[in-house]
């Protein structure tokens, strides 16, 4: 009897959903992901987008969470030679604990990048909310997706617009308390 690869798959993936993972209300977690991104932007009035074409790109994360604060840094780069970084704290709310996860929030984040040949790049705050959702399996694995709408402003100009971004990721989360 031949049985179907995408049945399989599809019993795979989720006998991994129902596999019991750690809470998400843990005191105190570290976290490291890679993921593939995107950046959309006004570019007539950031100078970023108008040079970089920013948009799908690749990248990874770090951090840390305690008691739903994160702190974070973000590094995605674009097949341009240009790079969209960020330095954040944030602060979200976990729906759904355990192998399903929602987690709406907030963040402040210090961003900075531009071309691999551009010594000035840009730089400024970008204050945002969305959301991130996924599922954890295996205790310490996690996939998902995530989406953030803010407001950009670089720094010294002073350039403003708002600013969509998101990722669809896999990673590793480790409970520590």
């Amino acid at each position: 009897m031949k049985r179907s690869p995408h049945l399989l798959l599809a019993a795979f993936f989720s006998l991994l959903l129902l596999l019991p993972a750690t809470a998400s209300a843990d005191m105190l977690s570290f976290y490291a992901r890679g993921h593939g991104s995107f950046l959309v932007g006004p570019a007539e009035q950031l100078q970023y987008f108008e040079n970089n074409d920013a948009g799908l790109g690749y990248g990874f994360a770090v951090g840390a969470e305690l008691v739903h604060i994160d702190v974070f840094l973000d590094a995605n780069f674009h097949p341009q030679g240009s790079s969209w970084n960020q330095l954040g704290i944030g602060w979200d709310m976990d729906f759904m604990p355990g192998p399903i996860f929602i987690e709406p929030g907030a963040q402040l984040v210090y961003f900075f990048g531009g071309q691999h040949d551009d010594a000035e790049g840009v730089k400024g705050l970008f204050p945002r909310i969305g959301v991130q959702a996924g599922a954890e399996f295996l205790k310490v694995l996690y996939a998902g997706a995530e989406t953030w709408m803010g407001y950009v402003v670089s720094l010294p100009a002073a350039d403003t617009g708002p600013v969509f971004i998101g990722a669809v990721f896999l990673g590793v989360r480790i409970n520590v308390l």
